[in-house]
Parts: C-alpha cells; sequence; structure tokens
C-alpha cells in the first residue's frame, strides 16, 4: 500500500508540472519504456518490471511488444542451501485513448504475455565420513525446482500524462490466468577422491497442477518516444 501511495504522489505531482510544459509530440511514434507491478500473476513474493518497446500509430492507437523479467535469490544463513525464484515472458500490448485533454489521457486495452517461473532451491554439502579403515569426503548435491509456465490476458484501464517526448501512466487491469505446474528433483553423492557420482530422479504427480484465475493488477510506466 506504502507503494502505491507513493506512486500516486509521484503522478499527482508530474501532472502539476505538465499544466505549465509544452504539449507532448505526438510525431513520435518509437519509445521505450520500464513498468513496475505492484502484483504478480505467479507468486506474491515476485514482483516483475517490464521493458517495452512501443509503436504510437496516432493520438489514439498505441501498440507494444514488453517482456517481464523478475529475479530474486536467497542464501540460507548458516547453511549450504540457496533459494532463486526467476520469471520472464514474452508479451504484445494494445491501448485505445478514448478521451484527451491537454496533457491527460484515459485509455483502455489489453495485454497478452506468456511466461515461465521458476523457483528453485539448492543444496551443497562436502563432509568428512570417519570409517575405521579410511576416512574420507563425501559431496551432496540436492537439487529441487517448481516450474510455472502459461498465458495472461490481462483487459485494463489508465490513465496517462505526457509532456514533449516522455509519458508516464498509471493502470488497473484484472488478469485472466492460466498456468500449468510441475515439480521435480535431482539428488547426486559421490565420495570424493574416487569421482564418479550416483544420482537420482524424483517427480512429484501430486504437486502437478492446472490452474485458472481472474486477479487483479496495478501497473506503473515511465516511457520515452523517440
Amino acid at each position: 500500500m506504502k507503494k502505491i501511495t507513493i506512486f500516486l504522489l509521484l503522478f499527482i505531482v508530474f501532472a502539476e508540472y505538465a499544466k505549465a510544459e509544452q504539449l507532448p509530440d505526438n510525431n513520435n511514434k518509437f519509445g521505450i519504456g520500464i513498468s513496475y507491478d505492484f502484483n504478480s500473476v505467479v507468486t506474491d513474493s515476485l514482483k516483475p518490471i517490464e521493458l517495452s518497446l512501443r509503436y504510437r500509430l496516432n493520438d489514439k492507437h498505441t501498440f507494444q511488444i514488453y517482456t517481464p523479467l523478475a529475479l530474486k535469490k536467497t542464501s540460507i544463513h548458516n547453511s549450504n542451501e540457496t533459494r532463486k525464484k526467476t520469471f520472464y515472458g514474452i508479451g504484445v500490448g494494445y491501448d485505445y485513448t478514448f478521451y484527451t485533454y491537454s496533457h491527460l489521457n484515459l485509455f483502455t486495452g489489453l495485454d497478452a504475455d506468456y511466461g515461465w517461473y521458476n523457483n528453485q532451491w539448492d543444496f551443497h554439502r562436502i563432509y568428512d565420513v570417519y570409517d575405521e579403515e579410511l576416512p574420507y569426503k563425501t559431496e551432496d548435491i540436492y537439487l529441487y525446482w517448481d516450474k510455472i509456465k502459461g498465458m495472461s490476458i490481462s483487459p485494463n484501464i489508465g490513465i496517462r500524462f505526457s509532456i514533449l517526448k516522455v509519458t508516464t501512466e498509471l493502470k488497473i487491469s484484472l488478469p485472466i490466468t492460466d498456468f500449468r505446474k510441475k515439480s521435480y528433483s535431482i539428488a547426486k553423492t559421490r565420495t570424493v577422491h574416487l569421482g564418479s557420482w550416483t544420482t537420482w530422479e524424483a517427480y512429484y504427480p501430486d504437486k502437478n497442477t492446472h490452474d485458472l484465475s481472474v486477479q487483479s493488477n496495478i501497473k506503473f510506466n515511465l516511457s520515452y518516444y523517440f
């Protein structure tokens, strides 16, 4: 909630500043943008950032190609564990401006993207085994993955302010998501001085899911047209 309040205040300041500046130049067709999602369609602990390429056909129609990206890596203190969450995707979007007044635009649109989410847990340790005949070292590796992939279609409505080549917008969307989840793991162990690995693979059909859901999301975007 605090982040939403901060962005709303920045949005208001931007709008007040726009009153004294020149109108946007709609002859600038191509733009680049960066967006921040306040919510995630996959997991609440991972908030993606979107990088986009935009094409403004005219003052009514805007198209975009974008890629959401997110990474979160955590090393467990006093442990041999590492957890890493990643999300990436590719999407296309369109919006239509239905109301314009000075620097202000109200628009509605539709975004569609396909994404891949990976929750990985790594465990690695080397320890001494005190055998009566000959002590030796053993190395263990354990890798576990939750993998999710699927599509999201997001109808949205938003407000946009523009100054010359720069635009900023805040939009509310209702992502309709269709995701499939699978989980599996690999365990490896070896006696260090021998060098050969013993490997096990495991799958977890009880964790496989297919989820269809409707959520809500708020997104803040900053774009530059050149």
